[in-house]
């Protein structure tokens, strides 16, 4: 039988996760994830901060992003792999009280084993990542090697 749009065979190669973060979080480096809307091979655990590419799932993946901010100086996302940043996304200076959401979309391959965090870039934005969808990480394999 034929896929049809919306539909997938139960042999479909889709190999994914998409974190969410649905509270406030105080001050931190790193985005701890609360919530997972789909992760097909546990690429993430728990409330961790890391997403970790499981074993034999090595390719290419596109990594997108988005963080919130409830904070009105400028602000950055940063996407780190093995604790090295690779992706940063700038937004620039929001009226006091605004929440900003500062997106991000990459690229690259991801071996098993190397790990992914989204953080805030520069001191002025620990003031708390805004809750609900604006904080948010998925990973999608899109080709192997």
């Amino acid at each position: 039988m034929a896929n049809r749009v919306g539909h997938r065979h139960a042999s479909s190669a889709f190999v994914g996760v998409h974190l969410l973060r649905t509270s406030d979080q105080a001050a931190a480096d790193t985005v701890e994830w609360d919530t997972e809307l789909f992760d097909t091979h546990g690429f993430h655990s728990g409330s961790s901060d890391t997403i970790t590419i499981p074993t034999g799932l090595g390719g290419y993946y596109r990594v997108s992003w988005s963080l919130g901010t409830d904070t009105s100086s400028a602000t950055a996302s940063r996407l780190q792999i093995n604790g090295t940043t690779v992706g940063r996304q700038n937004n620039s200076t929001a009226a006091s009280g605004i929440v900003q959401s500062t997106p991000g979309t990459i690229t690259i391959f991801l071996a098993q084993g190397e790990t992914l965090k989204l953080g805030a870039f520069g001191a002025q934005v620990r003031s708390g990542i805004a809750s609900g969808r604006l904080t948010w990480l998925e990973a999608i394999r899109v080709g192997i090697q």
